[in-house]
């Protein structure tokens, strides 16, 4: 935000206000030198404001400490310092016009004055409300299967192994699903109906496909980096706050929004809380990049850094691709039918499997080109932002034409996909699932609706 726009901002009403009344003809009236005062308090208060919030912000990004200790109490108490500046600088924009409309056409518009009064304090009750409400715990929800250790033996001990060497507590819980991403949380995460607490992992099944098992330790000992350096504890803690701030700045915004004429008592606390998220996720982001590049450093030691690269660059090359998948899926599945080389198949039975089909459909689009422009994007996730890919590998001493050829292998010799037990039973299942969120009509049809009630039995039986 420039900072001269916000300062413009939060000083002309009150500076106007206080230049106004402080002519010879309202000097002998003691409510108008009584604005006047208020005006004045409200302009020092504003750049106070800013120079407090200015000092906040560059002293978080020190630590995460730091930033966790200052940040929910500065909030609450920057809520309500802004709700009485905006309560003041509204009751100084009423009395100011009150003035002038006796005094230059000799009649007040009492109604327009009562609006403005209206929406500061509803601008402030907004404010305080909003703040005071946002603390809650961090929540996702996820579709996807939690595996029990003793039917998916074989997944559990390589993540407890790479926990061992990364030296933190072997997660609580692992979910397998479709979408191309791994994550991990300490918040709560809903699960096919189950809310999972504690440690949670999620695997990309259809990426496991593509990555063989030295990308994917790489992959999961950056994941379990987070644990180490309390990455996902200061995602639980940090961020619903976070987001409880933008709410507010919404609800500031929606209230603008009804306030019609009064929208102007309402700026001035919309620019300020804005100011107030732009210090401090400066801070945040200064210090979730430092985190990121150090789970990077350990998931390089752990697993070797072109290993850990490539499948970086995997993860994000490919992503993007099940995005256009699911739409054609969309598209077919609302038709009933698919039609390849004029042939025609049922829509249902040809996503059966997604996963099979996410590395079919890629070894037919792969092609070099695919990787270009890839240094500049992120890696998707629930709750963070990521550096460039760009900057993730200069920090691992490579560039992305060290690995494009080993990233462009889709078929390694041992895929990470063989440490799953039973893995095309669980793809069967969630690809149902999958089915049927974005087609509920499907519910009807006997094979999707099997295929997703049953589908696990065959799995504990190791069909």
């Amino acid at each position: 935000m420039n900072k001269l726009k916000l300062l413009c901002v939060l000083l002309v009403m009150p500076l106007t206000g206080y230049l106004i009344l402080g002519w010879d003809i309202y000097l002998s009236s003691e409510s108008a030198q009584a604005i006047r005062m208020v005006a004045w308090w409200a302009a020092i208060g504003s750049l106070l404001y800013m120079l407090v919030v200015l000092i906040a912000g560059a002293v978080c990004k020190v630590s995460r400490k730091l930033l966790l200790a200052i940040f929910a109490p500065g909030l609450y108490i920057s809520s309500i310092a802004i709700s009485v500046i905006v309560v003041a600088q509204g009751f100084v924009l009423v009395g100011t016009l009150y003035y002038i409309e006796a005094a230059i056409i000799g009649r007040v518009h009492y109604f327009l004055l009562l609006l403005l009064a209206f929406a500061a304090i509803l601008g402030a009750v907004t404010i305080i409300g909003e703040t005071f409400n946002c603390v809650r715990r961090a929540k996702i929800t996820v579709v996807g299967n939690s595996l029990k250790s003793e039917e998916y033996p074989h997944l559990w001990e390589f993540v407890s192994d790479i926990a061992k060497q990364v030296e933190v507590e072997i997660p609580h819980h692992l979910i397998v699903g479709l979408t191309p991403t791994f994550f991990v949380t300490e918040a709560n995460v809903e699960c096919w109906g189950e809310e999972l607490k504690g440690r949670t992992m999620y695997i990309s099944a259809p990426l496991c496909r593509i990555l063989d098992r030295q990308q994917l330790e790489g992959i999961i000992a950056h994941e379990l980096g987070h644990f180490k350096g309390l990455d996902t504890q200061f995602s639980l803690n940090f961020y619903p706050i976070y987001r409880g701030t933008v709410d507010s700045l919404q609800a500031i915004v929606e209230a603008i929004d009804i306030s019609g004429r009064g929208a102007v008592a309402l700026i001035p606390g919309a620019y300020m809380l804005s100011f107030f998220l732009e210090c401090f996720s400066g801070a945040e982001k200064k210090l979730s990049r430092e985190r990121e590049l150090a789970a990077d450093a350990l998931a390089g030691q752990v697993a070797g850094a072109p290993a850990f690269a490539t499948g970086l660059v995997k993860v994000l090359a490919f992503s993007g691709v099940w995005v256009h998948l699911t739409m054609l899926m969309y598209d077919w599945l609302k038709k009933g039918t698919v039609t390849i080389d004029e042939d025609e198949y049922e829509a249902h039975e040809l996503f059966s499997n997604l996963s099979n089909l996410f590395v079919m459909y890629l070894r037919s689009e792969m092609q070099s080109s695919l990787l270009n422009g890839l240094d500049s994007k992120n890696d998707p996730h629930p709750t963070d932002t990521h550096p460039p890919l760009s900057v993730r590998l200069a920090a691992l001493n490579l560039t992305l034409e060290d690995v494009r050829n080993e990233a462009l292998n889709i078929s390694p010799e041992h895929p990470a996909s063989s440490l799953i037990d039973n893995l095309e039973g669980l793809e069967m299942r969630l690809s149902a699932f999958q089915q049927l969120l974005i087609n509920p009509r499907l519910l009807v049809n006997t094979d999707v609706r099997d295929r997703f009630f049953n589908a696990s039995k065959g799995t504990e039986r190791g069909e």
